[in-house]
């Protein structure tokens, strides 16, 4: 199992990651979950406002299926904080 931990202050635009993917390896692990989700549709669930935002990634290896979990309130916010985390835009 992979995991990444992102924890986001929108205040200080500053990231704080952990978890046991490898430094040289976070963006692509990032992106790749991110091409996944693509065509997924629209989350019209209310984003969440927060000075803090935390993103946690799980890769299940055994079936290259991903986890997630944030506290964004929707998948719009919670991709759009990976993508710039990503450096995507």
């Amino acid at each position: 199992m992979l995991t990444l931990i992102l924890e986001y202050d929108i205040n200080k635009d500053k990231f704080d990651i952990k978890g046991n993917v490898k430094e040289d390896c976070r963006k692509d692990f990032v992106s790749n979950f991110l091409y996944l989700q693509m065509g997924k549709g629209i989350d019209e669930n209310k984003a969440e406002k927060r000075d803090m935002y935390n993103i946690k990634i799980d890769l299940d290896l055994t079936e290259d299926k991903y986890t997630v979990s944030d506290n964004c309130g929707n998948k719009g916010l919670r991709d759009g904080i990976l993508m710039r985390y990503a450096g995507l835009c």
